[in-house]
């Protein structure tokens, strides 16, 4: 009952926050608060669907096993992949690159990406495993070059060194992605939860931007981001114990205007959907029209990423609807 009682919660505060900020609020999506098209029960499988909702709103690592019969594990049918492609000198400075195996005649946008991990762990590819590796199948396999971000790791390097890592990382992807079919003019940045951190301050701050801020990024993807200052607070291992309020995403959120598409799991933590919270009400102020917002149903923070590439298409249609609808203004 206390699962039940935070969402609803969490969609009056979505509602609230357009009523009350802004006069006649509209989102560039969905409505806020109004259902979603009705989906098949068994899009999202059974056993995962109970063990989501047995887990309640934590961070629980179980379900990735759960996902390891749904996902094709080395199948990169109708993808290329070009692993290990450096952009720093340390070990953990790379990138693999996800392509169409089939190039097309027009360069295709770009999706570069970069892990969570509670900004101590994490991993862009694991061996054995499908993590994050589904998420470049995906895109590739629906004509967009997905390049996935390994970084340096707290406590070791702390804030901001994956920032800079993110900010490397994508200039080398505006210099380099067209050697993989890719537009260095039509890319977009995407990050997970602690990832999200690292995407949501690049998007918007303008000390972190490659080349300037003449960066070729055109619109953002933030999934469970940590972006308040009261999160970051929580993350002494990078953020210091006695972080300054301006190393938050939300104190730069006017510095540069960005298409934003955002998201949370219904089963996300507390602190997750707070945050998706601020940004939603801190975008919708700042542009005088709410972004796109996503609350994943049946889903938990890490289940939110595992299912992409699945029969279960919880997100990954809206994705590239934005992708494209962005790619095209």
């Amino acid at each position: 009952m206390r699962i039940k009682a935070l969402d609803f919660t969490c969609a009056a505060i979505f509602s609230l926050l357009c009523s009350v900020m802004l006069t006649g609020c509209a989102t560039q999506g969905r409505a806020v608060g109004q259902p979603e098209s009705p989906r098949s029960p068994n899009i999202v499988p059974q056993d995962i669907v109970e063990h989501v909702r047995a887990m309640g709103l934590v961070v629980e690592t179980g379900v990735a096993g759960l996902y390891q019969k749904h996902q094709s594990m080395g199948d990169l049918a109708g993808v290329t992949k070009a692993p290990n492609q450096k952009y720093g000198m340390d070990e953990r400075q790379f990138v693999d690159v996800f392509a169409p195996e089939v190039r097309s005649a027009k360069p295709v946008p770009v999706v570069v990406f970069i892990h969570g991990g509670a900004f101590v762990g994490g991993a862009a590819s694991t061996p054995g495993s499908f993590q994050n590796d589904n998420l470049g199948k995906f895109f590739a396999r629906n004509n967009v070059v997905f390049v996935n971000v390994e970084y340096r790791l707290a406590p070791a390097y702390p804030w901001p060194a994956a920032g800079q890592d993110f900010s490397a990382a994508v200039n080398w992807t505006r210099l380099n992605i067209d050697k993989f079919g890719g537009d260095p003019a039509r890319i977009f940045v995407m990050g997970q939860s602690a990832g999200g951190a690292h995407a949501a301050h690049y998007s918007f701050d303008r000390r972190t931007q490659a080349n300037g801020g003449k960066d070729g990024v055109i619109g953002s993807i933030l999934l469970s981001p940590v972006v308040s200052y009261e999160s970051i607070k929580t993350a002494a291992a990078y953020y210091g114990s006695d972080p300054k309020p301006d190393m938050a995403p939300l104190a730069h959120v006017n510095e540069r205007k960005l298409p934003v598409f955002l998201g949370f799991a219904q089963y996300d933590p507390p602190m997750f959907q707070r945050d998706a919270a601020l940004l939603f009400s801190a975008l919708c102020a700042r542009d005088g029209i709410c972004p796109i917002i996503k609350n994943i149903q049946q889903h938990s923070h890490l289940s939110e990423i595992f299912h992409i590439n699945t029969a279960d298409d919880s997100l990954g249609s809206d994705l590239l609807t934005f992708v494209r609808d962005v790619s095209t203004r």
